[in-house]
């Protein structure tokens, strides 16, 4: 089983990410779980064409965010309810994994498999497996983009057949 795939688009936004992130002011976080939210607009993207594409066919222009997590946490494991997939790009916290794994009949997850997370480089993601997050010493900022219609097979496929995947 694919838990992710990488994409063959180098972002151009990091940099811009990370100075906006500068100028978010606390109130400005929505508070969700064990992690917060900022949202993002399309336009963020601008310098990332494919990406832009790809919100237009398979996303929506009102679940584009910036996920924070705390250093020293894990997020729990789960299973995102309320969409199919999701491509998402580090911005900061390297030192920081995301797993995927298959639950077993006793409850013990198996089939361990994590990203490698690259500078400027963007993972469709398999949300409705189970996955987790292990934040280390820092504050971990994730692009997220929701897919909330479309299963992660159709949009990999798509994205393979446009060469953006591999």
């Amino acid at each position: 089983m694919r838990y992710f795939t990488k994409l063959n688009i180098e972002s151009k936004i990091s940099e811009m990410i990370l100075n906006k992130i500068e100028h978010i002011k606390e109130s400005e976080w929505i508070q969700h779980l064990e992690q917060s939210i900022y949202l993002l607009n399309i336009r963020d993207f601008e310098s990332d064409p494919d990406i832009v594409e790809i919100i237009d066919k398979f996303g929506s222009e009102k679940k584009i965010c910036l996920f924070r997590l705390p250093p020293k946490i894990c997020y729990s494991w789960h299973k995102d309810a309320k969409r199919q997939a999701s491509i998402n790009m580090l911005i900061k916290g390297f030192n920081s994994l995301c797993v995927f794994g298959t639950e077993s009949i006793e409850r013990k997850f198996i089939n361990l498999d994590k990203i490698e997370h690259k500078k400027d480089t963007y993972y469709l993601m398999n949300v409705k497996e189970s996955h987790t997050v292990f934040n280390f010493d820092q504050e971990r900022y994730v692009v997220s983009i929701s897919i909330p219609d479309t299963p992660y097979i159709e949009v990999q496929d798509y994205l393979i057949e446009k060469q953006l995947a591999c």
